[in-house]
């Protein structure tokens, strides 16, 4: 316990004396005993806050992963058990945090050319014949352009909500 006692005496001396020769090489300042063992007692408590702030996040991460796998490890349990009959929206979610990943989007409604006169209820304007647009099960026209966004986020109409 002694000889680490005295490594750290060696340490504040050695950080003292490099404090002292470095602002009289910059700063051609003059210091006394006291000012020299201020500043080498500030810079040790900066460092020692900066590693037990490293320290505090790594143990933060660290504990933040066991409890992810814990979490992935027991649901996954939980569903081979029990089979439980879930809502797909809700298994896929499962999926995704246990996989850390995102399932698939699902695929977006083939195109067809648009045979009739129509408006766009995104974007309000006209849908003329020949336009392209999607085939959506429930027959609600829009330009392609504006229900692609809408399919980016959603897998439904945006007017009837029908699952596409």
């Amino acid at each position: 316990m002694s000889v680490h006692i005295q490594e750290e005496d060696d340490e504040m001396t050695l950080l003292a004396v490099q404090t002292l020769e470095s602002l009289h090489r910059n700063y051609d300042q003059r210091l006394n005993a006291y000012e020299i063992v201020g500043i080498s007692v500030y810079r040790e408590l900066n460092r020692r806050r900066s590693l037990a702030a490293l320290e505090n996040d790594i143990t933060i991460e660290i504990l933040m992963d066991m409890i992810t796998q814990r979490l992935i490890a027991g649901t996954r349990r939980i569903l081979n058990e029990y089979h439980l009959p879930l809502h797909d929206d809700i298994r896929d979610e499962l999926t995704g945090i246990m996989f850390d990943t995102q399932p698939p989007p699902p695929p977006k409604p083939p195109l067809k050319p648009c045979v009739a006169k129509s408006d766009c209820s995104i974007c309000l304007n006209a849908i003329g014949p020949g336009d392209t647009i999607y085939d959506l099960p429930c027959n609600h026209t829009f330009h392609e352009a504006c229900l692609s966004q809408w399919l980016d986020r959603q897998h439904s109409c945006p007017l009837c909500r029908q699952k596409i």
